[in-house]
């Protein structure tokens, strides 16, 4: 039958602590077999905040419980620090050649789409927040040009959906040009409060499109 023996294990100072800091014994208890079977299953060693493993020492009389056991077959799994960079993943990359159009008006979206292929770029239009969500989703595009005025929400209901999504998959922030008729002074605040890049007042040309593309992309 197992016994229990209860082992002082002592507190070493880590980096980082005063050399001076007295520390009192922390004592575990471990489940030792008399002999036989496992050998003793150890508590995982606790981490400082300056990221330096704690030391523990077993004192004399403990050495000598585990010589005895040091030949025993090990059956845990062995213990790992966790690795903060492996949980996080990243989400899926940003497609810096294409241009997503969110714009009601199709002969203005049209326009736009033409003026960007005419640069290289991909441009896909959306006529609604929803398709434009449905259309961000799968492709990732790199940059927005946008209208406020959408049929089924408005452009800045559609950027904060845009953003809780980005967050929430890890996926990085497109850039955002807005394309409106709205010139008044609410919305424009608004715009740099949300850290829009441009702010183009309808009617757009298409070298104004082109220009304001440029900017942001550097094409």
């Amino acid at each position: 039958m197992p016994v229990t023996e209860v082992i002082p294990v002592n507190h070493l100072v880590a980096e980082g602590e005063p050399d001076n800091a007295a520390f009192a014994p922390i004592a575990y208890q471990f489940h030792v077999e008399n002999l036989i079977g496992e050998a003793p299953v150890f508590p995982p060693l606790a981490i400082s905040e300056t990221g330096v493993m704690k030391a523990i020492v077993l004192n004399a009389e403990s050495q000598d419980i585990l010589a005895d056991k040091q030949d025993a077959p090990h059956h845990h799994e062995e213990l790992h620090a966790p690795n903060p960079e492996a949980a996080y993943q990243r989400g899926p990359r940003l497609d810096m050649n294409r241009v997503l159009i969110v714009e009601d008006t199709v002969e203005l979206a049209e326009v736009m789409q033409a003026t960007l292929e005419r640069m290289g770029l991909t441009a896909t239009i959306a006529t609604t927040g929803k398709a434009g969500m449905k259309q961000l989703k799968d492709a990732h595009p790199g940059l927005l040009l946008m209208d406020l005025g959408l049929p089924d929400t408005s452009g800045w209901k559609m950027l904060e959906d845009v953003k809780a999504y980005c967050a929430d998959t890890q996926t990085p922030l497109p850039k955002v040009v807005i394309v409106t008729a709205y010139d008044d002074a609410p919305n424009r605040v608004i715009g740099k409060l949300q850290n829009i890049h441009s702010y183009l007042i309808k009617p757009v040309t298409p070298a104004q499109v082109e220009q304001a593309v440029s900017d942001v992309l550097g094409v």
